[in-house]
């Protein structure tokens, strides 16, 4: 798991024809590769994506209609976007890789997220419903002051920032394959594309087009699932038991080492990083607000953890079914071929012409469905918690709309560029939990200290944030600890200083505090 990522050169490098040694001959097999057809299901998907986003330029009157889509979305397609955002090609070609080349373990952290939703619909949600917020940070700043509101904000915009680099990254690579593009210029491609219909449509064509792209992506992994089952001699059984036998279909019961990959540390890790995701992350709490009351925000809630669970199955599943495939048919995997790059090397050389298209399509939809959540939450938060409020707060809502779409195209922009850098992590799923376990822990730290306590004052809840950054770029620059441990060990940090410290200062009057925490909210009931 060490060293440069070079898979972007080594799939680019496969030949239509390339000559194998089955045995004692040597055989050459045409390899299919991506079609006419595949191209123009791949070119209908995006067209229809790019359009339905233009389509909702009209009926844009001011920020909210950009942002929050007006607060009359219906849960239903609010919880398909949320699962549609969170649910990225990372996941799509990072869990099956890792799965291939390792085991199960790292993957299985989905199952935290059934354990963390009930804490988010019934702890954090209704502070945020009730306040009628466009961010999370805003909520923040009453509970302690506009400093934290500031800090916490930007911490979100280095983290959904430096992630939605990676997310542009993961379809960037493949759609180089089929093309035979170089990557930076698929990079640009990509990046422009949902960057364009984000900007239209803001945050009703968000919503409406992760409708679509979740739609296709579960169809997409639904046909390589049964397509991959009939494939390898023996169906689902041989795969089972191929796979369960010194196959990837393994998990990593011990403690191991803080370095070590192991089911305690995934989810441990999954249940901190996952909290964060959904109580405290604008990207996916911009999709509550846009919902009329607080029931529909948790239903949306409710059914996104509901779609999560069987896709994140499907996708192990998947990983362990490329490993007995290409055990069965070695001759059809190209040599030196990395674990992110086996998914999309079958797709592309063993699914019928068509069908390659549907799923480099449901590919596309993982990506866009995420990119563009994060440019449209990464813009309100510029607007929201930076523009607007320190440097100019009196302005017309239309003057507030149009920057709203500058931002969009900015942070669209700064993102496609450090995609390009991305290649340097040796696993996209890695990079994106190294990169989220940098922020995230600080940040849940804060929003816990907020809701949960009354005593908790500005100071401490700003240098408990400090301390617990600190604690997870030491860990990561002087210690072997796993990037599994960065997240947890920044929440902890960050409650436990900001707590202490917050003895030491005085403490915010508890009338001023009315609604705003677990204890003075319970009052008002």
């Amino acid at each position: 798991m060490s060293g440069r990522l070079t898979i972007c050169l080594l799939i680019r490098n496969l030949e239509t024809f390339s000559p194998f040694r089955v045995g004692n001959r040597s055989l050459e097999v045409r390899l299919q590769g991506f079609t006419a057809l595949d191209n123009a299901v791949l070119i209908f998907y995006i067209a229809l994506v790019v359009g339905m986003g233009s389509f909702f330029f009209r009926g844009q009157h001011n920020t909210e209609d950009y942002f929050l889509a007006g607060r009359r979305m219906p849960w239903v397609a609010v919880g398909i976007s949320i699962f549609a955002t969170l649910f990225s090609a990372i996941s799509l070609l990072g869990s099956p890789g890792w799965v291939y080349e390792n085991d199960l373990t790292l993957g299985l952290t989905f199952v935290t997220i059934p354990i963390c939703t009930p804490i988010v619909i019934w702890v954090f949600l209704p502070f945020y419903h009730r306040l009628r917020v466009f961010t999370a940070y805003e909520y923040l700043e009453r509970r302690f002051n506009s400093s934290v509101r500031l800090a916490s904000s930007l911490l979100f915009l280095l983290l959904r920032g430096s992630y939605l680099a990676v997310v542009i990254y993961a379809p960037s690579l493949v759609l180089s394959t089929v093309t035979g593009l170089e990557l930076k210029w698929t990079i640009f491609i990509v990046g422009g594309l949902a960057t364009l219909y984000t900007l239209l449509g803001g945050m009703k064509a968000v919503i409406w087009t992760d409708v679509v792209q979740a739609t296709v992506l579960f169809g997409g992994l639904i046909l390589v699932t049964v397509i991959l089952a009939l494939r390898v001699e023996g169906g689902v059984g041989e795969i089972v038991a191929v796979a369960s036998e010194g196959g990837p279909f393994r998990v990593e019961l011990g403690w191991g080492t803080w370095a070590e990959v192991t089911l305690w540390a995934v989810l441990v890790n999954g249940f901190f990083i996952h909290l964060s995701m959904y109580g405290a992350d604008q990207m996916t709490l911009q999709r509550y607000l846009t919902t009329p009351t607080l029931r529909a925000g948790r239903n949306s809630m409710l059914l996104n953890a509901v779609m999560v669970v069987p896709a994140a199955a499907l996708l192990l599943f998947v990983g362990g079914a490329l490993y007995v495939f290409y055990q069965q048919f070695p001759d059809r995997l190209a040599e030196g071929l990395k674990g992110d790059a086996v998914l999309p090397h079958f797709v592309i050389h063993e699914l019928p012409a068509g069908i390659s298209g549907i799923f480099i399509a449901a590919m596309f939809a993982a990506a866009m469905s995420t990119i563009d959540s994060a440019i449209n939450s990464l813009s309100t938060s510029t607007m929201k918690d930076l523009y607007q409020r320190y440097v100019w707060p009196e302005a017309e809502e239309r003057t507030y709309l149009n920057l709203s779409r500058l931002f969009t195209v900015v942070w669209g922009g700064v993102a496609t560029f450090f995609a390009l850098y991305i290649e340097n992590f040796p696993n996209i799923l890695s990079a994106s939990k190294t990169l989220a376990g940098f922020f995230t822990g600080s940040m849940l730290g804060i929003f816990m200290l907020g809701v949960l306590t009354t005593r908790t004052t500005p100071a401490g809840a700003l240098i408990g944030a400090v301390a617990g950054f600190i604690a997870v770029t030491s860990a990561a620059q002087w210690t072997s600890m796993s990037f599994l441990w960065y997240a947890p060990l920044g929440s902890v940090v960050t409650l436990v200083s900001g707590y202490l410290l917050s003895l030491f200062t005085n403490r915010i009057p508890v009338r001023q505090l009315e609604g705003l925490t677990i204890q003075t909210q319970q009052r008002e009931g």
